[in-house]
């Protein structure tokens, strides 16, 4: 369960269900400066088996490289929109609401955030679909062993296999790569996050220590700072809504509100009072909008907890 290994999740390789032909195109040039880390990167995924290199296929998709939070390292994630993703059956899984999960932290006084490394990583895929992965490099081709980033299915999957993993656990909530254990008390917690660990040993899934975070009394989750008080927009996410200039188009605008209607419980009457920025077919900026954006605003700035 550290971090330094590799995970392999003790359930059956994933199948996914793809349709059409196979798709081939060329390889992405990537930055000089970037080269050597992307490089790098590769070989890492090589040496821990998640990835291996290959002579030839009918299957080839360019790659992405954005860097992690360190600013250095790239993520190595293929370009699926333009070749997979489009041929992908589609899948199914349980909709986990985001307010469910804050309601029922809501009576919990101590928590702790599990951050599971390399998330889709640790999920193994089915030899046949191996193949469908191919990515093309310009350091050659590669197929991946485990569910890759990119693909239209991973997040949906990875939920799913994650619901199954923590189902008859009370207390752990889970979204994606951040599994969350709450409790009235300390004493609940700590029986909890046990269990939850020993469950995350037994399935072979591996944690991320670096971003885990024990015993606390609040913390940040989904764009909300949540304690034992209940939950409110986190200040911090709120900036750059708070500090952008003016919509000057609708795709702006609807970007912003969006933005606003995630937030959308702090706001008394959401619908009627934002009713002016729905109604916008040909865009058209006034004093109207931007006294009615600028009100929705101070709405989610006061301390509000639900």
């Amino acid at each position: 369960m550290c971090a330094e290994c590799s995970g392999g999740m003790k359930i059956q390789p994933i199948k996914i269900q793809v349709q059409g032909d196979p798709v081939f195109l060329k390889r992405r040039i990537i930055p000089y400066g970037l080269r050597e880390a992307v490089h790098k990167t590769l070989n890492d995924l090589c040496v821990k088996g998640i990835i291996e290199p290959i002579q030839s296929s009918a299957w080839g998709t360019p790659i992405v490289t954005p860097l992690k939070s360190d600013g250095k390292t790239p993520r190595i994630c293929g370009d699926y929109r333009l070749t997979l993703n489009s041929r992908l059956l589609k899948q199914t899984c349980t909709t986990v609401e985001v307010e469910d999960i804050l309601n029922r932290l809501h009576v919990s006084k101590v928590f702790s955030k599990v951050d599971l490394k390399d998330a889709h990583l640790q999920i193994l895929l089915d030899e046949s679909l191996s193949i469908l992965t191919t990515i093309n490099t310009p350091f050659g081709l590669f197929i991946y062993n485990f569910l890759p980033f990119g693909l239209s299915c991973s997040p949906v999957i990875f939920q799913e296999v994650m619901n199954k993993v923590v189902s008859d656990l009370e207390g752990v909530e889970v979204y994606q790569d951040d599994l969350i254990v709450h409790g009235s008390n300390k004493v609940v917690h700590d029986q909890r996050l046990i269990a939850l660990l020993r469950r995350l040993f037994e399935e072979n899934i591996t944690v991320n220590p670096n971003k885990c975070s024990f015993f606390v009394s609040s913390f940040e989750y989904l764009g909300y700072l949540v304690d034992g008080n209940g939950f409110r927009p986190d200040m911090k996410r709120l900036a750059p809504l708070t500090n952008a200039p003016s919509p000057k188009n609708l795709t702006e605008l609807c970007s912003l509100v969006g933005a606003l209607q995630y937030y959308s419980r702090f706001i008394p009457n959401f619908s009627c009072r934002a009713n002016c920025l729905f109604n916008i077919l040909t865009f058209k900026w006034s004093e109207e909008q931007e006294s009615c954006i600028r009100s929705l605003l101070k709405f989610l700035q006061s301390d509000v907890v639900l």
